[in-house]
């Protein structure tokens, strides 16, 4: 398990599809408690090349509690942009890029 801080920017794992717009795609982060969905610029994907399949979107670590990570992710979420991971489904992003 990564040595997270708050602060730090991280990847999580998600699957995309093609969004309404060139450089956006529609992102889905599947969760243990459901499902994060939002759109994200390709520049926060860690393949910005991908219009399907699955890659990682950068995401900055608000809150550590207990056994989860609170990451705010880079996008605009249909719901909240927020999302409570497990730290060992959290990817440290290098080198860290704003």
């Amino acid at each position: 398990m990564p040595q997270l801080k708050i602060g730090e920017l991280v990847w999580l794992r998600c699957e995309v599809k093609p969004g309404p717009f060139p450089n956006e795609r529609l992102v889905r982060i599947t969760l243990p408690s459901g499902q994060w969905v939002g759109f994200v610029d390709t520049g926060a994907l860690k393949d910005q090349t991908i219009e399907t399949g699955q890659t990682c979107v950068r995401a900055r670590i608000a809150e550590i509690k207990d056994d989860k990570v609170l990451a705010l992710v880079q996008g605009h979420a249909l719901d909240s942009r927020y999302v409570w991971e497990s730290p060992d489904r959290v990817e440290l992003c290098v080198p860290v890029s704003s």
